[in-house]
């Protein structure tokens, strides 16, 4: 339904949407924005940084009449900083580009086969497909099996050589203890965004230990030191950490109800081939197919090697969302790869995948003076960027007829869905701002488009914050301070 309900959006755009001009065609005179820019500079002006350290609270901003270019209010608009995910937009535009939105990404088995069998490694070769799962190599599975084999003679392989080695992006090992899933590494050959769930539920009576689950079962070493209590409360903690042999080690402790439901935990992996391998070699058993080699190991297909079955991907504008509504980090670091790959060649590495985005900027005449992206998601102090870059980028994706309705359907709505479901959700203001949302403990910055309520007229707009203060509520209360001026002025 979800994806049925992006779909219908993205038509409706582009049906409401396309009356808007074009490369090419005339754009409307510019209007009078004194009033606006006073009103703008108000809010500005008032935002209660309080006295002490006000000037440590660095700010940026730019607002773009969507037709004609004009800038309507610009505040130090050059000044590169830190954008957080809404260094994503920039990676979002440039797939869009260079890929298609019709982009799929293959991920494949492969074997040397003999008769039944297949003698040596059944390979899987990942492309970077970021929305791969567990669930897609039972079909793969299923898929190989439904030609025959029934067995392999060797064991589990991964080719993953379509990314380089590098599987933590820049920046992440900032914070090494931080087990989250936001924090995953990266890997062509990854699934389930490199996050293991683990399902922990209560034992059958009090004083009796928690119970657990994950798959690939093989994978976790846990220590598990929760106990089932009266009730049906939940004081569960859990922390993941590497293993031995890329394991991932889990400790689970704390207290369960009896009668609480089981829960699930998601906790970012270290070891992608390992994962993948062991996913694999559940779902091959499953499918009926018995493998006797033990093991995971990483490596290419070898020479006289078939292929065996093959899963593709939904099109890149079907799970574009993921980067925009969701802010998903692990969609965010595949997808900078993937451009790198597909652009530069193979090894797919970040640094091309940036390449790659500068070069788009360039041929859109989009400013990037100061544009420093050294990771694709947004986290920790990696990128840096200014309001003018995205102001810019912002305009010259809509501006295109064929990348507007599919840019617009992936941003958050104001007061619907996404990171902005619960922001800017006044009835007047509601469905008239798409945009991207970007959180680090000192910065906040909002990105997007304000649409008049015909969709006829709106601006592009970006307000970055740094505030080594961390005064989230100011920050976060002028972005939308500014984006219901704007709103009021194309009513």
């Amino acid at each position: 339904m979800r994806r049925m309900a992006i779909a219908l959006a993205a038509a409706g755009l582009a049906a409401v949407l396309c009356a808007w001009p074009v490369h090419g065609q005339d754009a409307p005179t510019p209007q009078d924005r004194t009033t606006l820019r006073t009103t703008l500079e108000r809010l500005v002006a008032a935002a209660p940084w309080g006295d002490r350290r006000r000037d440590e609270a660095r700010l940026g901003i730019e607002v773009l009449d969507l037709a004609s270019g004009e800038v309507v209010y610009a505040r130090d608009a050059d000044r590169p900083l830190n954008p957080a995910s809404n260094a994503k937009l920039l990676v979002m535009a440039a797939a869009l580009e260079v890929l298609g939105p019709a982009f799929t990404i293959p991920t494949t088995l492969h074997g040397v086969r003999e008769g039944d069998a297949i003698a040596g490694d059944i390979v899987l070769r990942g492309r970077g497909d970021p929305t791969l799962t567990s669930e897609d190599l039972w079909e793969l599975a299923r898929a190989a099996r439904a030609t025959g084999i029934t067995r392999v003679r060797g064991g589990i392989r991964v080719d993953d050589s379509y990314f380089d080695d590098e599987r933590l992006p820049y920046a992440y090992d900032s914070q090494p203890n931080e087990d989250a899933a936001f924090r995953a590494p990266v890997g062509a050959a990854g699934i389930d965004a490199n996050a293991v769930e683990v399902w922990i539920g209560p034992g059958a009576a009090p004083g009796d230990p928690a119970r657990f689950f994950a798959y690939p079962e093989e994978f976790l070493e846990a220590k598990l030191e929760a106990r089932t209590v009266a009730g049906a409360g939940n004081a569960l903690r859990m922390f993941a950490a590497a293993g031995d042999g890329g394991a991932t080690r889990v400790r689970i402790w704390g207290s369960i109800g009896v009668a609480a439901p089981w829960a699930a935990y998601a906790r970012r992996i270290d070891d992608p081939v390992r994962f993948a391998g062991l996913a694999l070699r559940e779902a091959l058993r499953a499918a009926g197919i018995a493998v006797e080699g033990s093991g995971v190991e990483r490596g290419p297909v070898p020479e006289g090697a078939t292929e065996l079955a093959r899963h593709e991907s939904e099109p890149l504008h079907a799970w574009l969302w993921r980067l925009g509504k969701e802010s998903s980090n692990f969609h965010a670091e595949q997808v900078l790869r993937i451009l790198g790959a597909e652009r530069k060649g193979t090894p797919g590495t970040a640094a091309h995948g940036a390449e790659v985005v500068r070069e788009t900027l360039e041929a859109w005449n989009v400013p990037a003076d100061g544009l420093v992206l050294r990771n694709g998601s947004g986290l920790f102090a990696a990128d840096e960027v200014a309001p003018r870059t995205l102001a810019a980028l912002l305009r010259a994706v809509y501006l295109d007829v064929g990348l507007r309705p599919e840019f617009l359907a992936a941003l958050a709505v104001a007061g619907r869905d996404g990171t902005l479901r619960s922001r800017l959700d006044a009835p007047a203001l509601r469905g008239r701002i798409r945009a991207k949302t970007g959180t680090l403990a000192a910065v906040w910055a909002l990105s997007g488009y304000v649409f008049s309520p015909d969709g006829r007229a709106g601006y592009a707009f970006s307000v970055l914050v740094n505030d080594p203060c961390r005064r989230r509520d100011v920050a976060r209360a002028l972005q939308d301070d500014l984006a219901a001026a704007l709103a009021a002025d194309l009513d």
